[in-house]
């Protein structure tokens, strides 16, 4: 279980796919929830689990997508209304 001040801290949250090779050899693939959020600023992160936390279901119904349609606006974010999520890094080419 998480604790209730780290998941108070998370700023948004992803569904990642995660793999895991056994010793026998068999690769496991499967989707888990990760939180992120600064702290004096630094990215710090904590692994959420497969299912999500109602803590952070609120976040996750409250984003908005960018006019761009690549990036989110996050509720709790410390960034302004007009900047997109910058965990996401994008590349343009010339």
């Amino acid at each position: 279980m998480i604790d209730k001040k780290i998941l108070a801290k998370v700023q948004r949250a992803y569904y990642c796919k995660t793999r895991t090779k056994r010793p026998s050899g068999k690769v496991y693939n499967y989707r888990v929830w990760w939180g992120f959020w600064y702290e004096d600023g630094q990215p710090k992160k904590v692994y959420l689990g497969r299912e999500l936390p109602g803590e952070v279901k609120e976040l996750i119904k409250k984003r908005e997508l960018s006019r761009g349609g690549s990036q989110y606006f996050w509720p709790k974010s410390r960034h302004g209304k007009l900047r997109g999520d910058l965990g996401v890094v994008q590349v343009r080419g010339n």
